[in-house]
């Protein structure tokens, strides 16, 4: 996997979606299979468009159930880390439960603004259909 984070629909019914949230930084990793309410990924968009807009912007976003709850779920944190203006993303990503157990990866990498600009734009396109994906591609 290219370093990212890299969103994708894989299972809808009439009351749910279910995303599979995949993250490599070349060092660490982590993959959660994450049920969703409908229009939950646009909303995502929408809490990340136009970021940064002001030297200390943090945006957070959580996807799924945190708590550890058998469901899976994510934080996604964009921030900035210096004042230069150089940007990262945080990310937590927890699976569901597993032979009883939950397993948890928190990494950190580097972003630009153009990396964060294409992956609103991929998740605006996703529309709660099984298939297409976002990536938010990291610095190498």
């Amino acid at each position: 996997m290219d370093r990212g984070l890299l969103l994708k629909l894989i299972w809808k019914d009439n009351d749910m979606v279910e995303a599979r949230l995949s993250s490599w930084n070349g060092e660490f990793g982590g993959t959660a299979d994450i049920y969703l309410s409908y229009g939950v990924l646009p909303e995502m968009a929408h809490v990340f468009d136009g970021f940064p807009q002001r030297p200390s912007d943090v945006r957070e976003f959580i996807l799924g159930d945190l708590d550890g709850a058998g469901c899976g779920g994510a934080s996604v944190r964009l921030h900035k880390i210096d004042l230069a203006g150089h940007m990262a993303v945080t990310l937590t990503v927890l699976t569901g439960t597993r032979n009883g157990a939950n397993q948890t990866v928190t990494l950190h990498a580097p972003i630009e603004a153009a990396a964060v600009d294409n992956f609103v734009a991929e998740l605006k396109k996703i529309d709660d259909e099984v298939g297409p994906t976002a990536f938010l591609r990291f610095n190498t």
